[in-house]
């Protein structure tokens, strides 16, 4: 006949669970010695009871295989700690590139806002050239501009290709366009 199944958990009569205690750490220490003997392994336990007296067993030194047991626990954290300074530079170079190439933009757009302010200016200058000449006065084929109107004038930037393709025109190309 077979034995029946229990349910892990505390045992309330203090009576059965010290005769439950006994038996079972037994147990436990004759199989310890036997997996040490069988596979030829290194095997410490060690058992506190509820009352705090030490049980222990161990194949070698208890001492060698705690000691044992810490050297191998450090080489095992090493590697993570490793594993995250590697992470942690990885993101710092990662980072230090970030700010290299926000750089390289911040002095691109500061070259392009110089390039456009000298651009403006470029064009004020042509307005008053083109208003001082009274070109627009004259009785040219474009409509005539009285000097109390105010010209917007806007720049774009354009492809090469698109200046070679306009047609030739009696007007003098400034660069404007008179809105």
């Amino acid at each position: 006949m077979g034995r029946g199944k229990i349910a892990i958990q505390r045992i309330d009569n203090t009576t059965t669970r010290q005769v439950t205690f006994s038996k079972r750490r037994t147990g436990l220490l004759k199989k310890a010695r036997e997996l040490a003997v069988l596979c030829d392994a290194e095997v410490g336990v060690i058992v506190i009871s509820s009352t705090g007296k030490l049980y222990e067993f161990s194949s070698t030194s208890m001492k060698s295989m705690i000691e044992h047991y810490n050297k191998t626990k450090e080489k095992h954290q090493h590697p993570l700690q490793a594993t995250s300074e590697i992470k942690d530079k990885i993101l710092n170079e990662e980072m230090q590139e970030l700010h290299r190439k926000i750089n390289e933009a911040w002095k691109e757009n500061m070259e392009l806002y110089k390039t456009i302010n000298l651009h403006r200016k470029e064009n004020v200058e042509l307005h008053h050239k083109v208003k001082a000449t009274g070109w627009f006065e004259r009785g040219s084929t474009s409509p005539a501009f009285h000097s109390d109107i105010n010209i917007s004038i806007h720049l774009g930037l354009s492809s090469p290709s698109q200046h070679g393709s306009r047609m030739q025109t009696d007007e003098p190309n400034l660069g404007l366009h008179f809105l």
